[in-house]
């Protein structure tokens, strides 16, 4: 299984392919950081779907609730 990612380099997106394998190896040579400790935040969060569209745009990964969850946006975008 392989997907496609874009990444911002050098001024500009780069897309390129990669297997589950890349992505496995790429996150293991980085190596391991100690989390940086951070207040628990005093708000939330609040979404709301504004155009329901079968085309997702984006999907973006993002730390919505602590640095221990990694989530995932969809933005949909419509230009009609």
């Amino acid at each position: 299984m392989a997907l496609q990612t874009s990444v911002f380099r050098d001024g500009e997106w780069v897309t390129r392919t990669m297997t589950v394998d890349d992505m496995i190896k790429s996150a293991a040579s980085k190596g391991s950081k100690k989390p940086r400790l951070l207040k628990p935040p005093r708000g939330g969060i609040l979404t709301k779907t504004v155009i329901e569209s079968p085309i997702t745009n984006l999907i973006l990964p993002v730390r919505l609730r602590t640095d221990r969850h990694n989530d995932v946006a969809f933005i949909n975008v419509s230009l009609s």
